[in-house]
């Protein structure tokens, strides 16, 4: 990955430790750089602050590298910082309402799950809708963030989710940066950066192709469409070919962490005709047309569904969010694209997360 630099000396990684009231950061001035070395002194006021975590940290960091790297101001790049903080509590977040997911809670029209759970695609997007506000200067923060993010404007000023409650947290950050290190990045430079980050797929460096690990045995089922797709069989999972090898990735890597991955991935129309007649109900319509979210449990209609592709998995032993294979997915399996979306369903991991 190519990295870009913030200041005058071009090649070089310029690092600034910054003491901010009481933090203590070690600030990395490269947009596309990973921070290294985040930590906390000790805690400041406000109702996620004092739990900010070093990944925490790193997001303020690149909201702010990309802020000044896009040449907005500090007021902008507050008004940046207290959206992520009152979104996802400045963090990366593989579930939320409905389709929504990431730093900034973005909907599926932003962009792929992926690309919205990439922090550096993701806060461009946040700053590219917030550059659309006009006359953003003379409006209030809260006026300028619910213009940007278009949100129900209950849930910015509900007595215990206050919007506003976040510019101390802010402006705290903020002091250590802005002002202090100028950003020199060209838009060209830039856009290579994102390009190249945006599409990254970070597991350690671990690369995937599609088709069938060689231990996994491969067959063809056909979809209710008449399609034929490729499957493979991995862990006795049957799972598209074009994701087989991150499941095999990701059941190994959860082995050698003491954490069991088993399950049901690819299912045939008819199951799912089955499964739509016995969760919403025996008519045409029930089985056919009738929403997924109005039966019990929510049931995709035949067709539509991610297990008739096979880049599905409903995993054992994660009924709840608060199961050791819920976190240890929600922890791991996001960075390959694999999300947990569906509302209420802590167990149905898929591509994309439908």
């Amino acid at each position: 990955m190519k990295k870009i630099v913030l200041g005058t000396l071009a090649g070089f990684l310029v690092f600034a430790v910054v003491v901010v009231g009481f933090f203590s950061l070690s600030l990395s001035s490269a947009v596309c750089q990973p921070t290294s070395d985040l930590k906390i002194a000790a805690t400041v006021d406000g109702v996620y602050a004092k739990d900010l975590k070093p990944k925490q940290l790193e997001i303020a960091e690149k909201i702010i590298g990309i802020g000044k790297a896009r040449g907005r101001s500090a007021r902008d790049i507050k008004i940046a910082l207290m959206t992520a903080a009152q979104e996802s509590g400045i963090r990366n977040l593989s579930y939320g309402h409905l389709d929504s997911v990431g730093i900034y809670q973005q909907r599926r029209h932003y962009g792929t799950v992926s690309q919205r759970l990439n922090p550096t695609f993701s806060i461009n997007a946040f700053f590219k809708e917030l550059e659309k506000v006009k006359h953003r200067a003379s409006k209030t923060l809260l006026q300028v963030a619910l213009a940007t993010q278009r949100p129900d404007p209950a849930a910015y000023s509900s007595p215990d989710n206050n919007f506003n409650s976040w510019e101390s947290l802010a402006d705290q950050l903020l002091k250590g940066v802005v002002g202090g290190v100028s950003a020199t990045v060209s838009s060209s430079e830039y856009n290579e950066c994102l390009t190249e980050d945006g599409e990254s797929n970070d597991a350690g460096g671990q690369t995937f192709t599609e088709g069938c690990p060689s231990n996994s045995p491969g067959s063809y089922r056909m979809m209710g469409n008449g399609t034929r797709i490729k499957v493979c069989k991995v862990n006795g999972i049957i799972v598209n070919a074009k994701i087989a090898s991150k499941w095999q990735y990701l059941i190994r890597k959860a082995k050698s962490e003491g954490v069991t991955l088993t399950g049901g991935g690819f299912r045939t129309a008819a199951q799912q005709i089955a499964l739509r007649r016995a969760h919403c109900g025996s008519s045409q319509y029930a089985i056919y047309k009738m929403s997924s979210y109005s039966c019990s449990p929510p049931t995709a209609r035949p067709g539509t569904s991610n297990h008739e592709k096979a880049l599905a998995v409903d995993l054992n032993n994660a009924r709840s969010f608060n199961s050791r294979v819920y976190l240890w997915m929600k922890a791991n399996a996001p960075k390959l694209g694999i999300t947990a979306e569906v509302r209420g369903e802590p167990w149905h991991w898929s591509l994309g997360g439908h």
